[in-house]
C-alpha cells in the first residue's frame, strides 16, 4: 500500500482501509454503514424498488469484512439511514415508504414508526432517526415535510415543528438528527448546493443556535422499549 491513510474521531486513530467487504452480486449500492456491539458490520443497500429486484437492502459481515448474511429485500423498499442501538437492534429508514423500523440483527422486524406507504402519516419521506437518552424518539422527515417529529418512548407522536425556509426553527431538507445528554436536538439540513446547516433546540423546540457547513451531522439513536422483541 503506497500511501496509509489516518484519521481521527476524538482521541482514537484509525487506518483506512479500501476495499473492505465483500458480499454476493445486488443491484444496490451503498447508502449507510453501522457497526454493532460485536463488531459486525452492517451495509445499508438503496435501490429503486420500481426497477430493481428485491436483493438484500441489509449486509452483515464480520469484523474483518467477510460475509455473512443479507436480508431486508421484502422488507426495505428505498433504504436511507441505518443505525445498531447499544440494545441490539437495527434501525432502518424506509424514505419513500414514509416508515422508521426496528429490526433485529437477524432482520426480523419488531416495531415502527410511521404508516407504511402512506405519506403524512405522519411522515412524508423521512430520512433520519435518534432516541434521546431521556427516552424520547425523534424523526427528520426529510424530503417531503422538511419537519422534525418528537415521540415518547411507547411511539405516541408529541409534536412536529420546522417548515420549509431558512430562519431560525426552519428547515430545508432535514436530513439528520444528533440528541445530547443536556436536552438538545441538533438537526441537520442538506440542499443542492452541496451546504448544509444545522440548529439545536431544546426538547419544547425553543432554537438556542445554529451553524452552517459543508455536510451533515449523524445521529446513534438507542432502541425504544416499545418495539423490543
Amino acid at each position: 500500500m503506497p500511501h496509509e491513510l489516518i484519521v481521527a474521531l476524538g482521541d482514537r486513530h484509525y487506518r483506512v482501509e479500501r476495499p473492505f467487504g465483500s458480499w454476493p452480486q445486488n443491484t444496490g449500492f451503498v447508502t449507510d454503514v453501522t457497526v454493532d456491539g460485536r463488531g459486525h458490520v452492517f451495509v445499508m443497500l438503496r435501490h429503486d424498488p420500481l426497477v430493481h429486484p428485491a436483493d438484500p437492502r441489509v449486509i452483515e459481515l464480520d469484523p474483518e469484512g467477510r460475509y455473512i448474511a443479507g436480508w431486508g429485500g421484502e422488507a426495505i423498499a428505498d433504504s436511507h439511514m441505518l443505525t445498531a442501538t447499544p440494545s441490539g437492534h437495527l434501525i432502518a429508514v424506509d424514505r419513500d415508504m414514509h416508515e422508521v423500523i426496528w429490526f433485529t440483527t437477524a432482520g426480523e422486524r419488531v416495531g415502527q414508526l410511521g404508516t407504511r406507504g402512506r405519506p403524512f402519516s405522519p411522515f412524508n419521506h423521512p430520512t433520519d432517526v435518534s432516541v434521546a437518552p431521556w427516552g424520547d424518539i425523534y424523526v427528520s422527515d426529510g424530503y417531503g415535510a422538511a419537519l422534525v417529529h418528537r415521540f415518547s418512548p411507547n411511539g405516541q407522536h408529541v409534536q412536529s415543528w420546522g417548515g420549509q425556509g431558512s430562519q431560525d426553527g426552519e428547515f430545508v431538507w432535514p436530513h439528520s438528527l444528533w440528541t445530547f445528554a443536556d436536552g438538545r436536538t441538533a438537526p441537520g439540513t442538506a440542499s443542492r448546493s452541496s451546504t448544509g446547516r444545522a440548529s439545536t433546540s431544546t426538547p419544547g423546540t425553543t432554537s438556542t443556535s445554529r451553524w452552517a457547513s459543508g455536510a451533515t451531522a449523524r445521529a446513534a439513536p438507542t432502541s425504544p422499549t416499545w418495539c423490543r422483541a
